[in-house]
């Protein structure tokens, strides 16, 4: 007979599992067992409805969350590192859950230099969640970014590699590379970093490595 756990605050006694009760993992490696999911599910709503009839007090609850989530990531980074390795991994086995993870990449890269920049417009949100198209015809058009974090992360993550082996990889020509980690390039175009990027299965370090004081050459 499966073992039962009876609910402290409404006394329904229940399978002792996690799909019926709320657990956490403590530092020495014990479980701790809350209330039952219904319980879970009622003060829930309880507190929505609370912060719904007071504003400040939700805005207060809201930043105690906040600082509490920013102290735990400071003295956690490892485990958060590990974490985030974790899910990415899971998320790229999902083709569409990719697809939805790059496009919200390229909004909040896109979204942050339209700020910077202050010509962000109401009508330009939703090409912001449209991939990146390729320069026409080959042209320079298009904006330019410095190639350095490029050609270093290049570097860092394939070592060892041949020109061919990492313009296969990263969707882009063997010239192209050859002259990037030769130094013959100090710019190069937002579409060819991007689709680097992407093609390399990192596209969120296209907004970690340009950040917003990156200045746009025409």
């Amino acid at each position: 007979m499966d073992e039962t756990r009876r609910c402290p605050r409404c006394r329904a006694e229940l399978p002792k599992t996690g799909e019926h009760f709320e657990t956490r993992k403590r530092a020495n490696g014990s479980v701790w067992w809350g209330y039952c999911r219904p319980c879970l599910r009622e003060l829930s709503r309880e507190k929505y409805r609370r912060m719904r009839a007071d504003p400040e007090r939700a805005a207060r609850d809201r930043q105690r969350r906040a600082a509490n989530a920013r102290r735990w990531r400071n003295r956690n980074r490892p485990a958060v590192a590990a974490s985030h390795a974790r899910w990415y991994e899971t998320m790229r086995t999902d083709p569409e859950r990719v697809a939805a993870y790059n496009a919200r990449q390229r909004m909040g890269f896109r979204l942050r230099r339209e700020q910077a920049t202050g010509s962000l417009e109401v009508g330009h949100f939703p090409a912001l969640y449209e991939p990146y198209k390729a320069a026409p015809n080959g042209s320079k058009a298009g904006q330019m970014l410095d190639a350095g974090p490029l050609v270093a992360w290049l570097r860092d993550r394939f070592p060892g590699w041949t020109m061919d082996e990492i313009a296969e990889v990263c969707g882009i020509d063997e010239a192209g590379v050859r002259r990037l980690l030769n130094g013959q390039y100090r710019r190069v175009s937002l579409h060819v970093a991007d689709r680097a990027f992407v093609n390399a299965g990192a596209p969120h370090l296209l907004a970690i490595l340009y950040p917003l004081r990156e200045a746009a050459v025409a």
